[in-house]
């Protein structure tokens, strides 16, 4: 998981290690907490359209769930996972 450093892009350690290790993460919980229902639906195809090309990439949050987190802010997550989260990946832009 990279969130916990909010200094780490993700986007640029995958290009960077992608092929050599495997990435988990990175929805902040503060986003998950405050962020509106429709960043975290944009941000979270964006982790799955550009890390999960190929493999390497789990998805999830980027720490724990924690109790200020709306349910529906985690559905939201939840569902964008179920829906382009398998393989082949296709995400239309």
């Amino acid at each position: 998981s990279t969130t916990a450093n909010p200094d780490y892009d993700i986007f640029e350690l995958h290009k960077k290690y992608g092929d050599k290790i495997t990435f988990c993460g990175n929805v902040s919980p503060i986003m998950l907490a405050y962020g509106e229902i429709y960043e975290i639906e944009t941000y979270a195809k964006q982790l799955i359209r550009e890390l999960a090309p190929g493999g390497g990439y789990i998805f999830a949050s980027g720490h724990s769930i924690n109790p200020v987190i709306p349910v529906e802010h985690f559905e939201a997550m939840q569902n964008i996972k179920r829906k382009y989260g398998n393989y082949p990946i296709n995400i239309p832009d």
